[in-house]
């Protein structure tokens, strides 16, 4: 008797873990057919530079929300990587109508990979914060305003 009741708790643990794996493996395979949403291209249609007590304020504006990578690479320069960005059609021309103070020379940088822009300050600098702005809401055209990655330098 104690020989059939072991061999009763062992079948029946195994069978638990069969339809276990049976209720799970559905569920996997329904996730897995769910169609992935694509990372959204996003244009930088604009430079502007804002001068604010103790700082200046760098603000890309883009056609969709960025990712991006803002890091110091000496003690007056700067590179912003934006990887899932491009320029507009008209390359940097484009960006050329939006001059910037004498303070800092911001420009694509060369090479292969991720667009990046190299920010070459005036004087020693460093990056007080980054952070991203969402559209303006309840304007004249609600949700087509620009995304505006925001740096303070």
């Amino acid at each position: 008797m104690r020989h059939s009741g072991h061999l009763f708790r062992w079948w029946t643990a195994q069978g638990a873990a069969v339809l276990l794996l049976l209720s799970i493996v559905p569920a996997a395979g329904m996730a897995a057919s769910a169609p992935v949403r694509a990372v959204e291209a996003a244009e930088v249609i604009g430079l502007r530079l804002g001068r604010h007590a103790g700082f200046l304020r760098l603000v890309f504006d883009l056609t969709a929300p960025p990712g991006y990578d803002a890091r110091a690479t000496g003690r007056r320069t700067f590179e912003v990587s934006l990887p899932h960005a491009a320029l507009p059609p008209e390359g940097h021309a484009a960006l050329a109508d939006d001059p910037l103070a004498p303070d800092l020379v911001v420009r694509p940088a060369k090479g292969d990979g991720p667009l990046r822009f190299q920010v070459i300050s005036r004087f020693d600098a460093f990056i007080r914060r980054t952070f991203i702005l969402d559209p303006p809401r309840g304007g004249a055209s609600p949700g087509n305003g620009p995304w505006r990655l925001v740096l303070d330098i």
